[in-house]
C-alpha cells in the first residue's frame, strides 16, 4: 500500500493525489487494486446457489429419508423443524452474516478473538475430512456415470457367479423356490426354504442360498468396491484402477472450481 504525505498545512495526501495535481491527465477518481482484497461474488445468484450447494447435500437427499424412517416417520420430522428454526437456521445465518461482513476465513475471522482461533482451525480440518470422504462418493457417481455408457445397464442383469446369492433382477427371482419335486428340482439351482432346513437337506439339488439380494447390491460390492472378506491385508488385494482414475478426476472437478476463489466456484 502506498504510503501518505503530509504536506505543509498538515493535510495527508498519498502519492496518487501529487500526481493526478501535476499531470491532469492521470484520473485521479481510477480504483488503486489491493492486491490482498478478496475474490468477490459475480452476481447474487452466484452467492445464493453457492449458499444451496452448501446447504443441500446427499445427507438431506438420502440419509435424512433414512433417519426420520428409522426415528418414527413424522415424530421425527416435527423434532427436527423445531430444532432447525430455533437452533440451525440462527446459526446458519449468525455464519453467513459474520464471513460476508469481515470477508475474511474460518481462521482469520477470529482476529476478533485469538483465545476462539483453535474453532477455525477445527473447521478448516472438519472441511478437510468431508472433502476427502465427499470425493470418495464423487468417484463412484463417476464410475457408473461411465458404467452407464452401455446399452445394457451392468446393475440390471445378474451374472451366473451371483446366482448363489440369490441375485433378484427387479422383482423377479433368477431362482426359484425349491418345491422338494425330484422331477422338478434335480440338476438345477434353487432358493433354499428359509424356515424348514430338514426340507432343505433332503434335496438332491444344489440349494446353498436362503435369501435373495438385488442386483444392484451385487454389482456395487462385487464389481465396484470388490468388497474383500475381511481386513486381513492378504486379502484386501490391490487398488482398483478404474475406481482410483475416477478419484482422481473427481480431485481434479474439485480443483478447477477453487483455483481462482469464489470468482470460479461461484461459475
Amino acid at each position: 500500500m502506498p504510503k501518505n504525505i503530509k504536506n505543509t498545512h498538515g493535510d495527508t495526501k498519498t502519492p496518487e493525489y501529487y500526481a493526478s495535481e501535476s499531470n491532469p491527465s492521470v484520473n485521479s477518481d481510477a480504483k488503486i487494486e489491493d492486491p490482498d482484497e478478496r475474490g468477490q461474488w459475480g452476481n447474487k445468484a452466484e452467492f445464493i446457489l453457492s449458499c444451496i450447494g452448501l446447504s443441500v447435500g446427499l445427507g438431506n437427499v438420502w440419509r435424512f429419508s433414512y433417519l426420520a424412517y428409522e426415528n418414527g416417520g413424522a415424530a421425527f420430522v416435527i423434532a427436527y423443524l423445531i430444532l432447525q428454526i430455533l437452533i440451525g437456521k440462527p446459526m446458519y445465518m449468525m455464519e453467513l452474516i459474520i464471513s460476508q461482513y469481515s470477508g475474511r476465513g474460518p481462521t482469520g475471522i477470529w482476529a476478533m478473538n485469538p483465545s476462539a482461533k483453535g474453532i477455525g482451525i477445527a473447521m478448516g480440518l472438519i472441511s478437510l475430512v468431508a472433502s476427502i470422504y465427499y470425493n470418495v462418493i464423487i468417484a463412484y457417481t463417476l464410475y457408473y456415470l461411465f458404467a452407464s455408457m452401455q446399452k445394457v445397464l451392468p446393475w440390471t442383469k445378474c451374472r451366473d457367479e451371483w446366482l448363489d446369492y440369490g441375485c433378484v433382477e427387479k422383482t423377479t427371482h433368477k431362482l426359484e423356490t425349491c418345491t422338494g419335486n425330484v422331477t422338478l428340482d434335480q440338476g438345477v439351482k434353487c432358493l433354499c426354504s428359509l424356515t424348514n432346513y430338514t426340507f432343505n437337506e433332503g434335496l438332491s439339488v444344489n440349494c446353498t442360498n436362503t435369501t435373495n439380494t438385488a442386483v444392484a447390491e451385487l454389482y456395487f460390492y462385487k464389481t465396484v468396491i470388490q468388497k474383500a472378506p475381511n481386513m486381513y491385508p492378504s486379502d484386501m488385494g490391490a487398488p482398483i484402477w478404474q475406481l482410483a482414475l475416477c478419484l482422481l478426476l473427481a480431485w481434479i472437478i474439485v480443483v478447477v472450481c477453487l483455483i481462482k476463489g469464489i470468482k470460479s466456484s461461484g461459475k
